[in-house]
């Protein structure tokens, strides 16, 4: 279980990671 709540936790930085990125630059988002 403990594997899968560490993937969650990388998932949801990605997540807000992606999110800041799309916000900075939504005018080329990646494909």
């Amino acid at each position: 279980m403990s594997e899968f709540r560490e993937i969650a936790q990388r998932l949801a930085q990605a997540t807000r990671y992606f999110e800041k990125l799309s916000f900075f630059n939504n005018t080329a988002p990646l494909a």
